[in-house]
């Protein structure tokens, strides 16, 4: 009896913890994609880190060749900061898709 009463405990501590790991529902997302083009400094191939930021927090990053292409999912209707190797080079304002440069490809998918 004893036995019976700890599993039926057991259970129900499942079944409570299982509820409480539910999130409301996702918050919207879109893409953004961007390429650093190719500089005196940068020269075409050389590695840069990414970063998208809102207000301050990454929400995405990755480290890609320059005039390479970099996409990722950001909250929506926010204004996103790109930063390249920790310096800004651009924001992208609700509706922006794709930042890029002389030297890039016209599409994000090439």
């Amino acid at each position: 009896m004893r036995a019976l009463r700890l599993v039926s405990v057991v259970l129900a501590a499942g079944v409570l913890v299982a509820g409480c790991g539910r999130s409301a529902e996702p918050a919207p997302e879109r893409h953004l994609a961007v390429c650093v083009a190719p500089s005196a400094t940068l020269k075409a191939g050389h590695q840069v880190k990414i970063e998208f930021r809102q207000g301050g927090s990454t929400v995405a990053s990755a480290s890609i060749p320059v005039g390479g292409v970099f996409d990722a999912p950001v909250p929506a209707g926010a204004d996103i900061e790109v930063y390249a190797d920790g310096s800004l080079v651009g924001s992208s304002a609700e509706g922006t898709a794709y930042l890029h440069g002389e030297g890039c490809p016209r599409t994000p998918t090439g």
